[in-house]
């Protein structure tokens, strides 16, 4: 009797791990473009250095990618978008040197998966300008549950990068950074096929019935 209880759970929990994964393969994604531009919280007044309209500030943007994901139950890290930087003049006020400057913004561009759901990401960055130079980073970003056909559920979380400063001021402004690869972690899970789950229950139901006979036998 034992043995025909754990036989029956070990074979229950086989096909909860297995259910919804026959076929898997793997799906196309794209995260979309976004951009935001940051000229500071202060006015420049007529008389500043390069004018009042010479002080656009930086510009941050996420370029459109498109990539492939494995759907093997399962945790990945993969590529989301490439993150581009263009410096400019910031007004910071007078007297010079001016204090630090935390610009900060928030990154929600849109994701999609094909044959599946579509939404937005969320991940909050920093653009530290000051007198010497400027600085960028990314902090990690919230979650964001995309669906499959109903048979998956893909959790896709940002990943942050660490501050940076700028480092290329050749020629005249704009002066374009070096980009760099923005990640998330995919949490792959299948999603149990609603005859599998009923089946599996009405089988544990008879033999929870076939015990309560044999102890009453």
């Amino acid at each position: 009797m034992r043995f025909l209880t754990v036989f029956v759970l070990t074979a229950a929990l086989a096909v909860l791990a297995g259910a919804g994964t026959a076929g898997a393969d793997s799906v196309s994604y794209t995260v979309g473009g976004w951009v935001t531009q940051l000229p500071g919280p202060l006015t420049p007044p007529v008389g500043s250095p390069w004018g009042p309209n010479g002080y656009p500030g930086d510009t941050v943007e996420y370029k459109t990618y498109t990539g492939t994901l494995d759907l093997t139950p399962g945790t990945y890290v993969q590529k989301i978008s490439t993150l581009l930087w263009k410096i400019d003049y910031t007004y910071g006020g007078t007297p010079e040197p001016w204090p630090d400057m935390p610009l900060s913004f928030d990154a929600t561009p849109n994701m999609s998966f094909v044959g599946g759901s579509s939404g937005n990401l969320n991940q909050t960055g920093l653009d530290l300008v000051n007198w010497v130079n400027d600085y960028l980073s990314l902090s990690p970003g919230s979650t964001t549950s995309f669906f499959i056909d109903n048979t998956y559920r893909i959790d896709v979380t940002p990943l942050g990068l660490p501050k940076v400063g700028g480092s290329n001021f050749d020629g005249d402004n704009p002066w374009t950074q070096p980009s760099r690869d923005v990640m998330a972690t995919f949490e792959v899970t299948a999603i149990p096929e609603p005859l599998t789950m009923a089946g599996l229950f009405l089988g544990l139901a008879g033999v929870g019935g076939y015990i309560r006979k044999r102890r009453m036998a």
